[in-house]
């Protein structure tokens, strides 16, 4: 071999001999790092195999556990007896342990204090009674009450009685306690009216005084059945209702349009009210010019006690008595010191009310 060759193959012995430590020590720390990193993958999916392995196990189970039939000792029926009880329980070997295990009797084993359903008197033998007359009904009923009860302590044949009739013996009741209600209604509005009254804008609706009811019916010797309507709570003024007539028409719920209805069904003889009130009354043709209203003789003996409000056409006018200094109206305590009487009268009896009321307050017969 020539001296040639002999220098190119000593080259590439010392070349391979600077390469190799350098390309030995990447392929180790390669192969450091690569084993945890196969290893940890190798691990999860050997685990992941046996955890599908394991669930497919169980599955079978299962499955199987499911399809089996529980062992009856040669019996057919579901129904095994209880040892321990002596109950009929029914099998739920196979059932989930969500389910409850419930005995026939209705009573669950995880609850021993548990009653067990009360029995019905009709929902077992409807379907029977259907085709009974009313009297064989009645008696299959019997039959069946005193065969359910028996053996019962007189306290629970009393709660198993009333919880059967309960409603046949209730709805009677509040039937009729709903007629006793509205027959003593209707006798209480159809009793004579010996006086029908609103006061319009007291100062306190709850500290109206009116005891001069009792005084009143002593006074003119009223007997027998008799009522008063009066109405105290409602508040009229008439330059609220200029400025705000609008609202005031198109309202169904404000005191205007209650007093309204009311006097036009007669409820009131007398209206009683300060200045501003009369004022409304007598604009809006609730309370009636007195010329007219009263007789010759009862305006005659009135007219020292007249006064004069405007009508809807802006003419003065007599709509109203004052009785400012009247001991009744000091003692009536509406909270203002000008006190009138308007009259709304539509029905005889309003009329005739209203000069009683006038005779009891100012002293004078006015008798016709």
């Amino acid at each position: 071999m020539s001296g040639k060759n002999k220098k190119s193959k000593n080259k590439r012995s010392s070349s391979n001999s600077q390469v190799k430590p350098e390309a030995l020590a990447k392929q180790t720390k390669q192969a450091v790092q690569d084993v945890p990193a196969k290893q940890t993958k190798q691990a999860a999916q050997s685990g992941l195999q046996e955890n599908r392995d394991i669930k497919a196990a169980d599955y079978q189970k299962c499955k199987q556990k499911a399809n089996s039939k529980p062992e009856t000792n040669g019996k057919s029926e579901p129904d095994i007896k209880s040892k321990s009880t002596g109950k009929i329980e029914v099998a739920t070997e196979n059932q989930p342990v969500k389910f409850r295990r419930i005995s026939v009797e209705g009573v669950d084993d995880r609850m021993p204090h548990s009653k067990p359903a009360k029995k019905s008197l009709h929902a077992d033998s409807n379907l029977d009674m259907l085709g009974m007359s009313k009297k064989q009904r009645r008696a299959a009923r019997k039959e069946l009450y005193q065969k359910n009860t028996e053996g019962m302590s007189r306290r629970e044949k009393f709660s198993y009685f009333f919880d059967y009739y309960k409603w046949r013996v209730i709805t009677p009741i509040l039937v009729v306690a709903f007629l006793c209600y509205l027959g003593g209604t209707i006798y209480m509005n159809k009793r004579p009216v010996a006086l029908g009254f609103v006061v319009l804008n007291a100062q306190d609706a709850d500290i109206v005084n009116l005891s001069f009811e009792d005084d009143y019916i002593d006074h003119f010797g009223i007997t027998g059945s008799y009522q008063f309507k009066e109405s105290v709570g409602l508040d009229i003024d008439y330059d609220y209702y200029l400025e705000h007539s609008e609202y005031v028409q198109t309202s169904n719920s404000t005191d205007y349009s209650i007093l309204s209805s009311d006097c036009d069904l007669g409820s009131y003889d007398v209206i009683i009210s300060n200045a501003t009130g009369v004022k409304y009354c007598a604009a809006q043709n609730i309370a009636k010019p007195l010329k007219g209203y009263l007789s010759e003789d009862a305006y005659a003996k009135l007219e020292p006690y007249m006064v004069e409000f405007n009508d809807p056409n802006g003419t003065a006018r007599t709509y109203a008595i004052d009785i400012s200094d009247t001991q009744f109206a000091k003692d009536l305590d509406t909270g203002y010191a000008d006190v009138y009487v308007a009259f709304p009268g539509v029905i005889d009896r309003n009329y005739t009310n209203s000069l009683r009321l006038l005779n009891y307050v100012l002293g004078i017969d006015l008798t016709e």
